[in-house]
């Protein structure tokens, strides 16, 4: 998986959730459990746990 990733501050709070402490390592595993794919088996580190979006107050589109 070849890709690029910007991670960024926002100089206001946007709200949001604390996902606590995660390694860069975590990023593949995380990107192909939301794609919904096999992650590579190099991929050790298990994905970020996210939790659905009803759970943080975001409507779900049907």
């Amino acid at each position: 998986m070849y890709g690029f990733s910007v991670i960024w501050r926002y100089p206001t709070p946007l709200g949001g959730i604390d996902l606590g402490r995660v390694h860069s390592m975590q990023m593949h595993p995380t990107v192909a459990q939301i794609l919904g794919i096999a992650p590579s088996p190099q991929a050790v580190m298990p994905p970020v746990e996210l939790p659905m979006p009803a759970e943080v107050g975001v409507p779900v589109r049907p």
